[in-house]
């Protein structure tokens, strides 16, 4: 059986390693957004009444 160090280190090991930065999102999404609201200006008015 693998001492319980060797197990340790194995779990320790990839959690202590850097994590690479989180990929930027893809263009096409926030312009799908912004295509999908026909009327942005409603929204400025729904929240300006709340």
């Amino acid at each position: 059986m693998p001492s319980p160090f060797a197990v340790g280190n194995a779990l320790l090991i990839p959690l202590a390693a850097p994590k690479p930065p989180a990929p930027p999102p893809p263009p096409n999404e926030p312009i799908n957004e912004t295509s999908t609201s026909p009327e942005p200006s409603g929204d400025a008015e729904a929240l300006e009444h709340v």
